[in-house]
């Protein structure tokens, strides 16, 4: 629980150039707050992050990027599976902001009620920038953006989609499912569905 005054209000960072051998299993973050991943930072590190749940985390202040995960650097290529996201926040990304550089693995996992309240919010469940990210066997659901991506977006970046469901998403202005800017993209054995 980050909601402790007296405590830091990030659940962890990843800034140490940390490995595919650095494992977080089986955590629930709850209420984490910060200007750049809410719950997670990675910077050049490469993590795995298995069976973890992240609800109600935000990050609405500064550049406001991930309210769940922000990764950025090329060095860094982590890998999330088996995960939830739920109601979490932010102006870009409002579960999982991915840019400069960074490779993303994302599998067997939920986003579900991520969130970019902003007039300019892009990528309600997902935002990826400058990146190469692989989603599979994932869900991308009930997610809202007031400008761009309700479900995800997607700029100058390199993408691949397996198996993924992206539905009752909604957005108030273009990309209700997925919104795709420059980006080389791969869509497979996908459903998009009922967006607003």
């Amino acid at each position: 629980n980050c909601t402790d005054p007296d405590a830091m209000k990030r659940g962890f960072n990843f800034i140490s150039g940390e490995s595919e051998d650095t494992i977080l299993e089986g955590f629930t973050i709850l209420g984490g707050e910060a200007s750049d991943g809410g719950c997670i930072f990675i910077r050049d590190s490469s993590p795995r992050l298995n069976q973890m749940v992240f609800i109600n985390c935000k990050a609405l202040s500064g550049s406001a990027r991930g309210g769940g995960i922000f990764i950025e650097g090329s060095a860094s290529k982590p890998v999330i599976e088996n995960s939830m996201f739920y109601y979490n926040q932010a102006n870009e990304g409002g579960a999982v902001h991915v840019t400069n550089g960074s490779t993303l693995e994302f599998s067997n996992s939920i986003i579900d009620l991520g969130i970019c309240p902003s007039g300019t919010g892009l990528g309600g469940g997902m935002f990826g920038q400058n990146a190469n990210i692989t989603i599979y066997d994932s869900i991308v659901r009930n997610s809202i953006s007031a400008f761009g991506g309700g479900g995800m977006l997607f700029q100058d970046s390199v993408v691949t989609l397996n198996r993924v469901e992206v539905s009752r998403n909604a957005v108030t202005n273009t990309g209700a499912g997925i919104n795709l800017f420059g980006s080389t993209t791969t869509i497979m054995n996908s459903r998009i569905s009922e967006v607003r």
